[in-house]
């Protein structure tokens, strides 16, 4: 049911801006226009005018127009918010946009930003991107970082203006230096004599002489609510002049004293109806109905147009009539109009709101009513019918910020400590959880079910940089308290709608798994995360997903490689089924499907997977996440660029001392295999000596002595190590064979090595050759190895690495590990698109890389750059 009468706010103020219209339109591409003044001042209805005139252009560009909310302060809201307003206008924009944003709170991440540019800039028509109330992200300084780095980066075809109440911190000197801004201020934004005239004469029935409409400007210094509202009173005025000569005092005494004027001229009916409308989140026919004492349908569609009828600042926010928004401003004093008049009215209003809002699908604007009420048993128990929907959403900062809201009224309960500390593990705001966790163990009030829930939640924090060995107390301590609560009767507490015993037995033993794999026990990893499968909690698809996805890590690092890729793509798959592609949960699936593309020496399988990592560990923040991703991007970059590249990626993030031994060990490890690359073993040795337990550890120091030609401590290391996995058996022979070669015993160093050489085949292992000293060789060696294809493909692959990391020194401006992952396709028949979407970059991405990697090899076309890179040995 909508309102037959609807005007826009662009169209409510009669007034077309003009001059300042102009002064956007001098906006250059790539530019940047701001709009900065109080309240009331016009900003919205100046923007909405000129989105509307751009639109109407002889040759429009795609207009997005964002609104900013309270629900944009959770980043993965605001770049939905961002994404489908572009593609409101460029239907396909974006579809996986959204899903690159940051999980931790306030960021939207280096991989949404690059991405979103990116994109943008793929597009073939300019684009305009109007975001108002754009002051309201300014609690969030990260936010604003990432909104500076993009308005920084903008390309040629891409302008964006920004309504705010403040400047927003979003870099406007740099702009203002660089001459890519344009301003318009709020003396810019008051009306002049002939608009002020123009407003008077746009309301019927009023007739003000000049002298009264310049009396009237002046004594609302060209205040655009101020005027509007006294065009309203003035309607039924009897004495104009006298009602312009009594305005005085600033603008929020005139916006007070012409609300309570127009308040005045209602008859009662109207009058409740606007103020206990203004406290909705928005107008509708059915929710105005819902909250006001059984009105019809029809009653409430009149009262609505009644109001849009008197200019009541009261617009559309949809295209269809039926929703509708008060002025911030109007209604901010229509509620504290409220308030003074009839302060029992209000909780009953949200109390009834909340209730049709959530009934109809509207949860968050539901919980926004309760949190306004302070009803801390109203969103708790609203979260439990609705927390995972918004989990699964990566929304948790959404979540987040109604508890803490209900958190800030009164001493928090336990129950919503639980709950809190649940929200923050969601959004990665570990500091925050560790402190609310004390919070709970100091409290004498929380009951056993919270307590293991706690717990639960807290050995999360492993995920992050919490010890391993306080991981497993606090794992351990949730299973046996979860155990006295069966056999007490007692519930452990459903924390966000995704908890209760089963989750919290779930979350317990995934997490005795972890700190097995922290550790470097691959196999007592692997056997944990097959029970933790067999729990009722896996019912929860991300608690699968993950389960799985850590499975397939192991699986990886076991060298069961087939294996990996199935468990890692059920881990994808069940996330998908949820929307979640770049969900934490996946992020082992990718680093496991990385780890066999590297094991295989599949470089491009390899490197499409690092990235894909990458992304999921930016967005979670979560320290082991990124140093995993790290060392894959190290290990990834000796194979295909040589150590020089390798030892800068792996020296981007230093590990901090709190990361578990495995990444101490792996990290040792992969800087031992640097150095010997690089041929330097003394520091190759130094770096293994205080090298934690890790399962390379033994085939990195047997690797060193090789090198060095001391068989004594190859023998003694050989002896010693007695691996269980496939990776590390497969590891050992080769070793053994090349130690027997070395010895001086060829036909059983042969033999032994086309043994390992078909353990290997099994499961593609290619790697693990060019890693041991002298394996290549002897493999070369080998009159059999020559019917093998498998053999001659590994041959063939430490060629190509020995030629990479070699030859590409040859060129003055050596290729970057990006346009070497780009290289191998260029042979191919694909389209730039089709490289694209094989290597998660955008079409202009590949255009930019295509262009450097020409302009490296001395070339013009895609062609000759195959026949370069071909006689340089890198293709």
């Amino acid at each position: 049911m909508g309102v037959t009468r609807v005007r826009s706010g662009a169209d409510r103020l009669l007034v077309t801006r003009q001059r300042l219209l102009d002064r956007l339109d001098g906006i250059g591409g790539g530019g940047v226009g701001v709009v900065v003044a109080p309240a009331g001042s016009g900003k919205s209805v100046l923007l909405e005018q000129w989105v509307a005139c751009r639109r109407a252009a002889d040759r429009p560009p795609a207009v997005a127009h964002v609104r900013i909310d309270p629900r944009s302060r959770d980043q993965v809201v605001l770049a939905r918010q961002l994404v489908a307003a572009v593609a409101g206008e460029v239907p396909g924009f974006g579809e996986q946009l959204a899903g690159l944003a940051s999980v931790a709170s306030g960021r939207l991440g280096v991989a949404f930003v690059q991405h979103l540019l990116a994109e943008l800039s793929d597009l073939d028509r300019d684009v305009d991107v109007v975001v108002d109330d754009a002051h309201l992200l300014a609690e969030l300084p990260e936010m604003v970082l990432d909104a500076a780095t993009l308005l920084a980066g903008l390309p040629p075809n891409v302008r964006v203006v920004l309504g705010a109440r403040w400047d927003p911190d979003v870099g406007l000197h740099r702009l203002r230096v660089e001459r890519r801004l344009v301003e318009v201020r709020a003396a810019d934004l008051a009306f002049d004599l002939d608009e002020a005239g123009e407003l008077v004469a746009s309301f019927p029935g009023l007739d003000l002489g000049p002298a009264d409409v310049e009396a009237l400007r002046h004594r609302t210094d060209g205040w655009v609510v101020g005027l509007q509202l006294a065009c309203v009173s003035l309607a039924g005025a009897s004495d104009p002049a006298a009602f312009v000569a009594d305005l005085r005092g600033s603008d929020l005494l005139v916006a007070e004293y012409l609300t309570r004027e127009v308040l005045e001229g209602l008859a009662p009916p109207e009058r409740a109806f606007l103020l206990r409308s203004s406290i909705l989140p928005w107008v509708s026919v059915e929710l105005c109905a819902a909250v006001e004492d059984a009105p019809s349908l029809e009653q409430a569609q009149q009262r609505i147009a009644d109001v849009v009828a008197r200019d009541l600042f009261l617009d559309p926010v949809d295209g269809h009539g039926h929703r509708f928004r008060f002025h911030q401003l109007f209604a901010e004093l229509l509620a504290y109009q409220l308030r003074l008049e009839d302060p029992t009215s209000e909780a009953e209003v949200r109390r009834r709101a909340a209730v049709w809002l959530e009934s109809n699908g509207h949860v968050a604007d539901a919980a926004d009513q309760l949190v306004a009420l302070g009803d801390v048993a109203g969103v708790l128990a609203l979260v439990r019918r609705h927390g995972s929907a918004f989990f699964a959403r990566s929304e948790a900062v959404t979540v987040l910020g109604w508890l803490d809201a209900v958190a800030a009224t009164a001493e928090p309960t336990p129950e919503l400590l639980v709950d809190l500390l649940a929200a923050q593990t969601a959004a990665h705001e570990t500091p925050r959880a560790l402190e609310t966790y004390r919070q709970l163990r100091h409290r004498d009030d929380v009951t056993l079910g919270q307590r293991a829930a706690a717990e639960a939640l807290y050995s999360c924090s492993g995920l992050d940089d919490l010890a391993t060995d306080e991981v497993e107390r606090a794992a351990h301590r949730a299973e046996e308290l979860g155990a006295e609560c069966r056999s007490s009767g007692e519930v452990v507490t459903d924390f966000l709608g995704i908890g209760g015993p089963a989750s919290a037995e779930a979350m317990a033993s995934y997490m005795l798994a972890v700190v097995h794999l922290h550790r470097g026990e691959l196999e007592a990893t692997a056997a944990q995360l097959e029970r933790t499968l067999h729990l009722e909690g896996m019912g929860y698809a991300l608690w699968k997903a993950q389960t799985l996805a850590t499975l397939a890590l192991v699986r990886a690092l076991s060298g069961r490689l087939d294996d990996a890729l199935v468990d890692g793509q059920a881990a994808l798959d069940v996330a998908r089924t949820l929307g979640s592609h770049h969900h934490h949960a996946v992020t082992h699936a990718h680093v496991a499907m990385a780890v066999v593309g590297l094991d295989r020496l599949d470089l491009v399988s390899a490197a499409e997977q690092v990235e894909l990592a990458g992304v999921c560990a930016d967005r979670s923040g979560w320290a082991v996440d990124r140093a995993l991703h790290r060392l894959l991007a190290a290990r990834l970059a000796l194979v295909a660029q040589g150590p020089g590249e390798a030892d800068d990626a792996l020296a981007l993030d230093v590990p901090p001392v709190t990361l578990p031994a495995m990444v101490h060990g792996a990290t040792a490890v992969t800087r031992a295999r640097l150095h010997l690359a690089e041929g330097d073993l003394r520091r190759a040795g130094e770096v293994l000596a205080p090298c934690p337990s890790w399962p390379e550890r033994p085939a990195a120091v047997v690797d060193v002595a090789l090198a060095g030609g001391d068989l004594a401590a190859v023998r003694s290391q050989l002896e010693s190590w007695q691996p269980s996995d496939r990776r590390g058996r497969v590891g050992r022979a080769v070793r053994v064979a090349v130690a027997c070669a070395a010895e001086g015993r060829s036909a059983e160093a042969g033999d032994l090595l086309l043994a390992a050489l078909d353990q290997a085949e099994e499961q593609q292992l290619r790697a693990v050759f060019l890693e041991v000293p002298g394996a290549l060789g002897l493999l070369r060696s080998q009159p059999r190895a020559a019917a093998s294809p498998f053999a001659r493909s590994v041959l063939d692959a430490g060629a190509a690495a020995a030629r990479r990391a070699g030859r590409a020194a040859q060129l003055v401006e050596p290729l970057t590990g990006r346009e070497l992952d780009l290289l191998p396709y260029l042979p191919s028949r694909l389209t730039n698109a089709e490289m694209a979407a094989q290597l998660y970059v955008s079409v202009n991405t590949i255009k930019t890389h295509l262009q450097r990697i020409y302009r490296k090899l001395g070339v013009e076309d895609r062609d000759a750059a195959v026949a370069r890179a071909t006689e340089l040995g890198l293709l």
